[in-house]
């Protein structure tokens, strides 16, 4: 039997937003990148929707939204596992 004190530790992560909603499509990657300069330090992963269940819904690819963040937010904990 697993002793009790020995928990994994939580980690949690923030969800981009993958499509505009009240504002317009241009400020979509200034609005993620604010959210994600807000976040503290117990947020250690990002997480993108793909963009294959959307439908007809205008969105970024997945991959290519996690490569930009990756590469011009400094600072940021693991993103990716």
């Amino acid at each position: 039997m697993k002793d009790s004190t020995s928990l994994a530790p939580i980690e949690f992560g923030l969800m981009l937003q993958p499509f505009p909603l009240h504002f317009p499509g241009s400020e979509l990657f200034e609005y993620n990148r604010r959210l994600i300069r807000t976040l503290s330090t117990g947020f250690t992963t990002l997480w993108v929707e793909d963009h294959l269940h959307l439908g007809e819904t205008a969105t970024h690819e997945c991959m290519t939204t996690l490569s930009y963040f990756v590469t011009t937010q400094v600072g940021l904990p693991k993103l990716l596992h």
